[in-house]
């Protein structure tokens, strides 16, 4: 067994370790609601402590591309004991079609990224009967 217990004030034990590698591996997926009406798509997904600077958001090819880039402030006049606020990157695509592209609105409140997609209008088709001679 591995023991990475240090003495001191600098003390990491094995469960930390493995603590922090399942924390990390959750913290970077962005948790989603997707509803879709007749009219709409309405996405609701979970960006804690994100800043809507930095949130970027495109729309191409009938797929919804969210990046998330969060820069860690690094203070090296602190002395810290653990530092587990870091530099997160993450990104997630969604495929929606018939989405009016023109008609696309997105809000940021209380840690909830808020995406609203408008469905295209769809025209009746005329329906030929064809027939057989």
């Amino acid at each position: 067994m591995m023991n990475l217990e240090k003495k001191g004030n600098n003390s990491l034990s094995l469960f930390d370790t493995f603590n922090s590698m399942f924390t990390d591996a959750f913290a970077k997926e962005m948790k989603t609601d997707i509803e879709e009406t007749d009219k709409e798509y309405n996405l609701s997904i979970e960006v804690p402590g994100v800043k809507k600077e930095e949130i970027e958001i495109s729309f191409a090819n009938d797929t919804l591309t969210i990046n998330v880039k969060k820069e860690d402030k690094k203070d090296n006049k602190k002395n810290y004991i653990t530092k587990e606020i870091s530099t997160l990157e993450m990104n997630r695509s969604y495929y929606l079609d018939n989405v009016d592209e023109d008609n696309i609105e997105a809000k940021l409140e209380n840690g909830i990224l808020s995406i609203k997609l408008q469905k295209k209008n769809q025209k009746e088709s005329n329906r030929h009967q064809i027939t057989i001679e």
